[in-house]
């Protein structure tokens, strides 16, 4: 869960960011993360906002939007990957809706992917813990988090979040129910990338490639895991998470769908980009996906259970 990423100790925090050519000693896309797990958009009317999202444009529900004690938390299924919606106190930002953070799926496991952290010398902390109610009814651990401070630009989080049971199956049965349902509203199919801007891309470049490997193309600045969304990075006026890229059966449906619930959209041949409204800060884009990507389960999601948040 974000809100339990915070922490890192001190080493390596004056460190400089390697150079182009990868140490032996940095970790590696196969070993660190497996996959977004899930994408968290924050937000000060979490009721509203998970309506839209669960009811309104018919993304199945993983779990239900409830009271964690200091923070709100629902979260729905995007096809390919969770969207949470989560509502807490702070921040510069809460007063808007907006993409806030990227939860990273370990490798293998959250306590190898710290050894690898650790022996790369990169800031981290040792995993955190949340306690809580799991799917079968017992209390313990349900979810556990890591932050990645090199990759996390101002006021948002990314992380490893590694969840106490398998969530493989609910992630299979909702992404095949999410086809079954043609995409809901919007005719969603999946989330294809995150896109993360950088004042300076050089520098967060190079953080990424230590983190996750080399991107997918010499100078693409875009990073495919095992499966699930990408991770493109790009130049810009503000670090922070910039918009998801969602791929749509049909944009003309999708537009009907944004006009139905009021928000305002912009179109070309090739896409459509959504902003504000209900929608606030979160930027949209949606173009239509290709054929092979229609089929359920092409590109799975990262699932949960209806209990818990984040995928859980």
């Amino acid at each position: 869960m974000a809100l339990l990423a915070t922490s890192t100790t001190a080493r390596g925090q004056d460190r400089q960011v390697p150079g182009g050519d990868a140490s032996a000693e940095q970790p590696s896309a196969a070993r660190i993360a497996k996959r977004i797990d899930h994408i968290l958009i924050r937000t000060s009317d979490p009721e509203r906002l998970f309506e839209l999202f669960a009811a309104g444009f018919g993304l199945p529900i993983v779990w239900p939007l409830r009271s964690y004690g200091f923070f709100q938390s629902g979260g729905v299924c995007a096809g390919n990957v969770n969207l949470e919606i989560l509502a807490m106190p702070g921040g510069g930002q809460e007063a808007t809706t907006h993409l806030y953070g990227i939860a990273f799926e370990p490798a293998e496991s959250v306590e190898a992917s710290v050894r690898l952290l650790e022996r790369a010398g990169w800031p981290h902390s040792p995993p955190t813990p949340f306690f809580g109610t799991r799917p079968d009814g017992t209390a313990g651990v349900i979810w556990r988090t890591v932050p990645l401070p090199e990759l996390q630009p101002p006021s948002s989080m990314v992380f490893l979040c590694e969840y106490a049971w398998n969530t493989t199956p609910r992630r299979q049965a909702l992404s095949r129910q999410l086809a079954s349902e043609h995409g809901g509203c919007l005719g969603w199919v999946q989330v294809e990338s995150v896109s993360v801007g950088y004042r300076d891309l050089i520098q967060a470049r190079k953080a990424w490639t230590a983190h996750l490997g080399a991107p997918a193309a010499q100078g693409a600045d875009t990073w495919h895991l095992v499966d699930g969304p990408a991770v493109r990075l790009s130049a810009a006026a503000r670090d922070g998470l910039l918009s998801l890229a969602v791929d749509v059966r049909s944009l003309q449906a999708t537009q009907a769908c944004l006009k139905k619930h009021g928000i305002a959209c912009e179109r070309d041949a090739e896409m459509i980009v959504a902003t504000g409204g209900m929608l606030g800060d979160l930027r949209l884009q949606f173009r239509e996906a290709a054929a092979t990507d229609l089929a359920p389960g092409t590109r799975p999601a990262r699932d949960d259970s209806e209990s818990s948040p984040g995928g859980r």
